[in-house]
Formats: C-alpha cells, structure tokens, sequence
C-alpha cells in the first residue's frame, strides 16, 4: 500500500513531460555559426501533409522567403543568410519554430574564382530551349556555386570533419562575384581545338589577367553549343586539376537562378529535346536531370584542382556520384525516363565525398575557414629504404594523410586527425603490390601545412631486393587494406581504412588533367 501511494504522489508532483516540437531541425543546433551563406535544414514535421517554407526576418533579399521540400514527416529547406545572426522561421501549416542561425563569412584567402568566357566577340548568351530564358547566368552561377558550396559542408560534417568547405570571392550584396572574361579567339577556333589544347589556352589567359597561386579557377565557356547535324556538342569538356576547371553551359539553363528556385529545379519534369540542346542528364532526359549532373560534375572538376583524384565509391562526387548531387536538397526525385514513378531515396543513396576523398580536403589550404600563417618549406617526400626495403613517408611538418592510388583511382587512405602528426611513416613493399595487384600504384602525401607530394611508388618498388618477385597480375586491382610498419618517430598507426561500399559505379569516363 506505502509503494502505491508513493508511485502516484510521484506521478502527481513530477515535472510535466517537454513535447516535442512539431516542427524539427536535426541537422542543425538552434544558435549554430555557419561560414557560408547558404545554410541547409533537415528535419521532422508532426503534420505529414504540410509543406514547409523557410522565412529569414533579418533579411530583405529576395531569397527572404524560401519553400523547401517535405514529404512524410521529413522535410529539407534552404535559408540565405547575412553576415551575422538570422533569425529564421520555419512554418509547416499552422506551426511555427523561431530558429537562429548565424553566419561568420571565412578570412581563409584561398578561395574560389568564377569566370564566365565569351570568345573574342564577347556574346555572354549560354544556349537553351527556352524561348523566354533571362539569361541571367550571373545568378546561376552565384546559386549554383553556393550549393556546391553548402553541399561540401554538409557533406563533410557527416563524415566527423565539422562543416569545412571552400570559400567563395563575394561581393559588397553578397553574392559570388563572377568575372566574365573575353577570349582571344572565335567560337570556331576553340571548336577546332582538342580538349587539352584548349584546356592549356585557357589555363594560360586566366592566369594573365588574374595572377596568383591561392585561387582555384572554375571557368564556364559561355559559347558552348550543340550541332543538330551531327549530334555533337562543341566548346564543352569537363576538366580540372592545377588552377583550373574548366566546363561547358550546355546545361546552365536548367540551373536554379536563386536559391528559392533550387526545390522547383530539381522538380522539374520537362523533357529534353536530345536532337535540338545537349542533354547532359545521365539519360534520364528532363531539365531536373541536366541540372543534377552539370552541377555536381563542376564541382567534380573542382575536386580535382583540390588535387583528387577520382575514386570507386559510386556515390562519391569524384565518381559518377555527382549525377546525384540533387539528393542533397530534395527528398523525392521525380519522374524521368530513368524512373516513370517518384523516386525516393535513402540517405545512403545521396551523392558525398567518399571518406578517401574528404580526409584530403580536410588538410587543404583551401578548407581552412581562417586565414592562418603556413610554412612553405619541408615538403614531404617519399624514398625507399634500400636496407628494408621499405617505403618511408616522411614530412618536417608532420603527415596528415597518405592515399593510396592505383591506376589513377583513389583506393585506400591512412589520415591522422585525431593525434599527433607522425613525421615519419613506413611501408612494406608487401602491403601495397600484392594486394593492388599492380606496380601501377602511386602515394599522394598531404601534411600539416597543407603541402602535398605525389609519388609514383613504381619506379621505386623496383629498386626491392632481387629476391623479392614482384607479381604482374593484369586483372582489375581491388582496394587493400595496408599495414604501416613501426618507426622510431611515429606512432603504430592503424590499417589504411578501406573506402569501397555498395556497387560498382557506371562506367561512364570522365576525362581530366593535372598541371
């Protein structure tokens, strides 16, 4: 009888229960700093038929009021912020939730330049089906580059790296300032050049009129256009590496023009003429499809001036992965030639960067969010140690990741973010040959500093003892799982973390080059 009268003065004289909000941001902490622009909520919604709409009452922009995508119970919106605190309202039918967000704009001066290229007559009209296009590829490119942008962030922290991503050159209203830039040549004579040719040509005059070495150069040809004739598309490649990406607009006209456009975008359901416009949809044929696929392979390109190679993960953006870079900003995909139903789709199944990809971005100088004091000197290296015969990885600075490549795919990696930088890390030659099952394997090294070295381990495995048979297997290699050795000055480092997940990717090549 005293244990029942205790339990119900107990239930009469507890606290009364905290309801669930019925609209909730999980992605975000209410108060959370941002260092760029364009912020991404995800969340829950109690009321499963309501819709969302992102409300930023310190803003008097046009992106002000931004209508996001819900679909039962989830929901995912887009809020534009201003340098400082936002305070946001988040509306679902009849509820409400005030929420805060401020932005801290980046002091990091590695940042990332947008140049529009007319040739020598300077027309900036990009092609499009459309009859009444704007042609305002001004707000395209600051949207689209703002996406690319927020989805690095996001993608990043999902990875534990904390919501790290390059920085954007804006200007005084806050939007990315695009430099459109006059060619030397005609349309024709660009038409007329082999993608390297014309890589190199455009390479060279943007660093004429913007010399430096801390930007990172995404250049869109504006006079990119499809012959009906012959089926082809002239003035467009997808390039990177160095200072340089280099791309063609044949989709542009399908990019969202500001960020309360982006939800319609990747909705949008017409059909692609692939006899009269460059469909570059991945074969799904809608104008959804071409803005997936254009604005993740630009941001594919730019991966590669990061110096990424490509990887195996399919969803990976340096894999064809980019073609899902719309998953990132919707829940649903809609109809295509592809799927003749809505599609929806698991988190796993949206585009990111692969962990062999991120743990490198994650040491860049272009990922650094502040401006920081770097040392440019004791680049690391790697040798051989003719006495072991082990591959000795060494940096002043100490190392921060070591990747492992073979045959110019990204496989494995070993990252060292959570202690001490060793300066030294050693290999067997066993650990990399007979697991890659080819000599055709080379070691990208980044430290401290954000300095890099690739290596061609090759040439120097050759050098083994003769007594070591080095295997010539010519079958397709698959990811290993390598064993550092103990050195003196590093600590016993755990096996490379293997990157491969689910399917092989579509065997579609996308070509790039290195400076």
């Amino acid at each position: 009888m005293l244990r029942t009268r205790l339990a119900l003065l107990a239930v009469l004289f507890a606290s009364p229960a905290v309801a669930a909000e019925p609209v909730r941001v999980t992605n975000l902490d209410d108060g959370a700093v941002l260092r760029y622009p364009l912020a991404l909520l995800r969340g829950r919604l109690d009321d499963t038929a309501a819709d969302i709409v992102c409300v930023n009452q310190s803003s008097g922009r046009p992106s002000r009021t931004i209508k996001g995508v819900a679909d039962r119970g989830r929901f995912v919106v887009l809020a534009e912020l201003l340098p400082g605190d936002n305070r946001l309202l988040l509306r679902a039918g009849a509820q409400e939730l005030p929420f805060v967000l401020t932005y801290k704009p980046q002091t990091n001066p590695y940042f990332v330049r947008v140049v529009w290229m007319t040739d020598a007559g300077g027309g900036t009209a990009y092609e499009s089906p459309l009859e009444n296009d704007p042609q305002d590829y001004e707000n395209k490119l600051d949207t689209g580059l703002k996406l690319m942008q927020c989805f690095t962030a996001e993608r990043m922290n999902d990875l534990g790296f904390g919501r790290v991503t390059f920085n954007l050159e804006f200007d005084d209203r806050g939007r990315v300032r695009v430099h459109t830039v006059k060619g030397d040549l005609p349309a024709e004579s660009y038409y007329r050049m082999d993608e390297q040719a014309w890589y190199r040509h455009v390479d060279e005059l943007v660093r004429r009129r913007f010399p430096g070495d801390r930007t990172k150069n995404l250049v869109l040809a504006a006079y990119t256009r499809f012959d009906p004739q012959t089926g082809k598309v002239r003035g467009h490649t997808a390039l990177g590496g160095g200072q340089l990406a280099l791309f063609g607009s044949g989709g542009l006209f399908a990019w969202p023009s500001t960020p309360a456009d982006v939800a319609a975008a990747f909705a949008d359901t017409h059909p692609v003429d692939g006899k009269a416009v460059f469909d570059d949809s991945a074969f799904r044929g809608t104008f959804w499809g071409v803005a997936a696929t254009t604005l993740g392979s630009a941001l594919h390109e730019l991966g590669h001036t990061f110096d990424l190679p490509h990887s195996r993960e399919p969803l990976d953006v340096m894999t064809r992965g980019f073609d899902r870079f719309n998953r990132a900003f919707t829940l649903v995909e809609p109809p295509s030639r592809l799927n003749r139903q809505p599609l929806r789709f698991a988190e796993r199944e949206v585009a990111c960067f692969a962990p062999v990809s991120a743990a490198y971005l994650k040491g860049s100088r272009w990922f650094a969010l502040d401006e920081r004091p770097y040392r440019d000197a004791g680049r690391p290296s790697v040798r051989l140690d003719d006495d072991s015969g082990e591959l000795v990885v060494e940096a002043d600075n100490g190392v921060r990741y070591i990747g492992l490549d073979v045959r110019g795919e990204a496989v494995d990696f070993r990252a060292y973010w959570d202690r001490e930088p060793p300066k030294e890390v050693r290999f067997r030659e066993a650990d990399l040959t007979p697991r890659a099952k080819t000599t055709d394997v080379r070691l990208r090294v980044l430290d401290d500093q954000g300095l890099s070295r690739s290596v061609e381990a090759g040439p120097l495995l050759e050098r083994r003892k003769k007594d070591v048979p080095l295997p010539g297997h010519a079958e397709e290699p698959v990811a290993p799982s390598l064993t550092p050795t103990t050195s003196q000055t590093s600590r016993t480092p755990r096996p490379f973390s293997s990157t491969r997940r689910g399917a092989s990717p579509r065997k579609t090549k996308r070509s790039r080059t290195r400076a």
